[in-house]
């Protein structure tokens, strides 16, 4: 007996990253100002900002050391 094996793929048409942030203000206040979004939503250590249909979440990591 012979067994078939079927694969499953998955187009995306949407990719959402989770970026970091180390100081919220600060990432805040430069895609605002900087680069035109706006706050969609704010929960504290999670941030969402939004320009045209581009969605951009953050999330804190204080720990964050860019090389």
């Amino acid at each position: 007996m012979v067994q078939k094996c079927t694969k499953i793929i998955a187009m995306l048409d949407t990719l959402v990253p989770k970026l970091p942030m180390r100081e919220k203000a600060v990432t805040k206040k430069y895609y605002i100002e900087q680069l035109g979004f706006t706050k969609a939503n704010d929960y504290g250590d999670y941030l969402l900002l939004k320009k045209d249909k581009i969605e951009n979440p953050f999330f804190e990591f204080k720990q964050l050391a860019p090389k």
